[in-house]
């Protein structure tokens, strides 16, 4: 079976770099027939082997976007038909998108959040202006599709009331590749502390949510951020540790002396309520058990390492969790969570449904 899995991009975000370079590793160790390429257009500068010769167009800055995005659906319909089954990670209000993908055969869209509510999140009228373009697009893209692959089985249900009665959906929850990925040392001891990675920018985040909360039932609680700097609302930023951006290498030495990693508290702000992030798997692969805001659907409702604040399961709880947590070794965690976050099993599962879906 020959599978192409493309993706456009102006600025391919950094998660989005790991997701794929992992993808790669991953498919490079399945031998069962299958040729899985993966192609990226992006408008920035990662030069990597599976990306395109799609280039930047120089001129006015929307003049610009406008002919890279037609020459890279161009491309795109140029390649696929050469392939047994063509997944295309979903852009949200394109519209250059929508018309190519009217066109193909053995078509699956690969998304990743809840479109509408997506571009509906900003301030502004950018905001306003790409939900229109995504209600009348979206539902237009995706009236010829074979298939709807979904990051979670929430986005899967509302991505099927958009397409036409009938169309097949598969979950394809993130991952990542294991084998480069080492567990931490444990120097845990002292009042507890949390790992929290991403971006403050990012709203649904929700940083200042998880602050508010543990340093409400646990005031002598550390809070270690990684990532990039940026204002944060919250009373109790002295109990807050800002790192700034690290490497992996880097990152492991602050998760070392860490009880648990910091998920998602605030996807309400995507209008979703299901979460399914890397950096959730990244926190498990070092051994690090996980609290966060948001079910996430990649993982059993008897998953030991990742607990979900809510009404009925509360700080107070949470606090108690992390303390009985100190007592788990770090490998422990890892063993208990590879099979739900290994890139590799996770792209076979995926490969065996698509596979099925002749």
């Amino acid at each position: 079976m020959k599978v192409l899995h493309y993706n456009v991009f102006k600025n391919v975000p950094s998660g989005v770099r790991n997701q794929l370079l992992d993808e790669a590793k991953a498919v490079a160790q399945i031998d069962d027939g299958l040729e899985w390429r993966i192609a990226v257009s992006c408008m920035c500068d990662w030069e990597v082997p599976f990306r395109t010769p799609v280039r930047p167009r120089t001129g006015p800055g929307l003049l610009a976007d406008v002919l890279f995005y037609r020459d890279a659906y161009r491309w795109l319909r140029n390649v696929a038909p050469g392939y047994d089954k063509v997944l295309v990670r979903y852009r949200t209000a394109n519209p250059w998108q929508a018309r190519v993908l009217r066109c193909l055969d053995n078509l699956y869209t690969v998304h990743h959040a809840i479109e509408e509510s997506e571009s509906g999140a900003g301030k502004g009228i950018k905001p306003v202006i790409e939900r229109w373009i995504e209600r009348a697009a979206g539902p237009y893209a995706l009236g010829s599709v074979d298939g709807i692959v979904a990051l979670t089985p929430e986005i899967l249900s509302y991505e099927g009331h958009r397409a036409p009665p009938g169309v097949v959906g598969s979950v394809y929850p993130n991952g990542i590749y294991l084998r480069d990925i080492e567990i931490v040392p444990d120097r845990r001891e002292g009042n507890l502390k949390f790992l929290f990675v991403g971006s403050l920018a990012t709203p649904w985040h929700g940083l200042d949510v998880a602050v508010k909360g543990l340093l409400s039932v646990d005031p002598g609680a550390e809070i270690h951020v990684v990532g990039p700097r940026a204002d944060v609302c919250s009373e109790n930023l002295s109990r807050v540790i800002f790192h700034g951006e690290l490497t992996r290498a880097g990152l492991g030495k602050v998760a070392e002396i860490c009880d648990a990693g910091l998920g998602t508290f605030s996807l309400d702000k995507k209008g979703m309520t299901q979460a399914c992030t890397l950096k959730v798997r990244e926190y498990l692969a070092i051994g690090l058990p996980v609290v966060s805001g948001a079910i996430d659907s990649g993982f059993p409702d008897e998953f030991s390492y990742y607990v979900t604040v809510s009404d009925v399961f509360g700080w107070d709880s949470v606090v108690e969790k992390v303390q009985q947590w100190r007592t788990v070794a770090r490998n422990e965690v890892r063993h208990a969570s590879s099979s739900y976050i290994d890139k590799q099993l996770i792209m076979k599962r995926l490969l065996e449904e698509l596979s099925s879906l002749n």
